[in-house]
């Protein structure tokens, strides 16, 4: 467990939105491309603490608000949101499944940028509510959720998170 305002997790974040706005760009599938930045919420929400959720929620939206071209407060408003509803579903999942991993990351990108698009349209913007727009919403999450394994695996290895031996393993 870190702190959320720690130089290695504050450099973290800082990779990641470069990696969202100068590499992951080369990778686009028609409109779809995975959310680096994103993928550290529900990281947090499996591998730490709970208090940790919403401080890494508020980080990622402020940074991802500063860097973007949207209306300043939305992306932080919609990612706090949906990290909301991940603790609470996280709470009654298993965290150590891949498959909840994978599933809960592809709803947490598929709720953060529907609050995302309604908060624009609350807000005055002219959102098509087409089936382009849910397809790229919904490609966007695929595409981040196929990269969840190489994610926590990576970003375990940059905080040093081990997972903890169970009983059976211990008297091998």
């Amino acid at each position: 467990m870190h702190r959320v305002l720690s130089p290695s997790v504050l450099i973290y974040l800082f990779l990641l939105l470069i990696l969202d706005f100068c590499v992951t760009p080369v990778f686009k599938i028609g409109t779809a491309q995975p959310f680096l930045l994103y993928s550290m919420v529900p990281y947090v929400a499996f591998q730490w603490r709970r208090p940790n959720i919403l401080g890494i929620a508020l980080l990622v939206g402020l940074l991802r608000d500063a860097a973007g071209s949207r209306l300043f407060g939305v992306e932080t408003a919609s990612v706090v949101m949906a990290a909301l509803l991940l603790e609470l579903a996280v709470q009654k999942v298993d965290r150590e499944s891949m498959i909840s991993r994978c599933g809960l990351m592809f709803l947490f990108i598929v709720v953060q940028t529907g609050i995302s698009l309604m908060l624009l349209a609350f807000l005055g913007f002219q959102i098509p509510w087409t089936w382009y727009t849910l397809g790229a919403c919904a490609g966007s999450a695929f595409y981040t959720m196929a990269a969840v394994p190489f994610f926590f695996f990576l970003t375990a290895r940059w905080f040093g998170d081990r997972v903890p031996f169970k009983q059976y393993e211990l008297f091998r």
